[in-house]
């Protein structure tokens, strides 16, 4: 995957989870991902025809995928996975949105875990306070290993399009760009 960034991928990475890919486009607006970063999820991790899952209705995401033919059903909230047990093993990919604050996180990974068809992915959209990231993305990756799931990839997305940098005075990077999502994608463990 890409990086438009100079930056250091370390500076951003999540503590014993390797480097993230950082990305340069718009994250999105409120809960919405933007359409490149659907389009870059979509692109990535699934193929034409694929089923994709949207528990939270992110509409960017949803147009992204009618557009390049994946089969695309949107929940509208984690409560809706409870209808979805049918489809379970056959579901290409999950996107979920966090935090997710009125369900029970083990609950929700577990269940998303079980959906998947083995070579399926769980993709997580995190937006969280620069201050609290790091602290948010270590409790979700370690949350997701109890519930059988192992982070494959990170990408940091980051819009260079505002004023968007956090300041830093007195360091080696005085302007560091700032953090505008997450992208946390889960697989099955395997068993050892």
């Amino acid at each position: 995957m890409p990086t438009d960034s100079n930056d250091e991928p370390g500076t951003y990475a999540i503590p014993r989870a390797g480097l993230p890919w950082l990305v340069c486009v718009p994250a999105g607006t409120g809960t919405d991902l933007s359409p490149q970063l659907a389009q870059l999820i979509l692109d990535v991790h699934t193929a034409v025809g694929d089923v994709v899952v949207d528990i939270d209705d992110d509409s960017a995401f949803a147009a992204a995928a009618a557009e390049t033919g994946r089969r695309h059903h949107a929940l509208g909230g984690a409560t809706g996975l409870n209808a979805f047990g049918h489809a379970a093993g056959y579901i290409d990919l999950l996107l979920m949105h966090w935090p997710q604050p009125n369900a029970d996180p083990r609950w929700l990974l577990l269940t998303c875990r079980t959906l998947r068809r083995n070579e399926g992915c769980l993709v997580v959209a995190v937006k969280a306070v620069n201050q609290r990231r790091v602290a948010a993305l270590s409790a979700l990756t370690g949350a997701a290993h109890t519930a059988g799931l192992n982070l494959v990839d990170h990408i940091a997305v980051i819009d260079l399009s505002a004023d968007n940098f956090l300041t830093q005075p007195g360091t080696a990077a005085e302007r560091t760009p700032r953090v505008d999502a997450d992208l946390l994608v889960f697989v099955a463990a395997t068993p050892s």
